[in-house]
């Protein structure tokens, strides 16, 4: 299989002599070996602003502010995401899961916050979970099993619906076969879907 031109590349051939990747930043910046500096400890250029530049000299908050009032630099930006998404699939995913792991402390701590801010929301949400679950439950289902399989999660794993009792396309029942035990950031991860769906 014929390989990218740039030296020190094992990427495959994509087009134009070069690999997906250096067509991109060719076809972009007219330069393959372009690589954009980041002034990373830099702080934000905005007056009275000590947080770390995030992108064109601002931090994350005041870039976001720049692109809300930049219809332009917005649209640019979405459509960058798009490909970017679309040449990186699952990708998107692994960086989530990777942030969610150096960050468990922070994040646990935020949630935490939120709940307690949010009481009435989280109860709210809680509530129609519990409706839907029950009514995913048909009549004749032994709820001692059902109770059971819940009392006896390991300890770091979630209570799973191999089908969820609210799926896209699908729901599944509430009943024993369709319950498994799953990693808590396996499971947080899957969401609302069939695995290998």
């Amino acid at each position: 299989m014929k390989a990218c031109s740039i030296v020190g590349c094992a990427e495959t051939y994509y087009s134009k002599g070069f690999c997906k990747r250096h067509y991109d930043k060719n076809r972009r910046r007219g330069n393959p070996l372009f690589e954009e500096v980041f002034a990373k400890d830099s702080p934000c250029t905005v007056e009275g602003c000590s947080a770390l530049q995030r992108s064109k000299g601002l931090c994350g908050n005041h870039y976001m502010q720049l692109l809300r009032k930049d219809p332009e630099l917005k649209a640019k930006s979405a459509e960058w995401n798009k490909l970017w998404r679309k040449n990186n699939p699952g990708a998107l995913a692994k960086n989530q899961a990777l942030y969610r792991q150096r960050h468990k402390e922070e994040l646990s701590n935020y949630y935490k916050a939120w709940r307690a801010e949010n009481r009435a929301s989280f109860n709210a949400y809680q509530k129609s979970r519990k409706r839907r679950v029950r009514s995913q439950m048909p009549a004749w289902v032994n709820e001692k099993e059902l109770r059971s399989i819940y009392l006896n999660c390991p300890k770091g794993f979630h209570v799973d619906h191999i089908i969820p009792v609210n799926g896209r396309n699908v729901s599944g029942l509430h009943v024993p076969w369709n319950l498994q035990y799953l990693p808590a950031l396996e499971n947080l991860r899957k969401s609302n879907r069939v695995i290998g769906a």
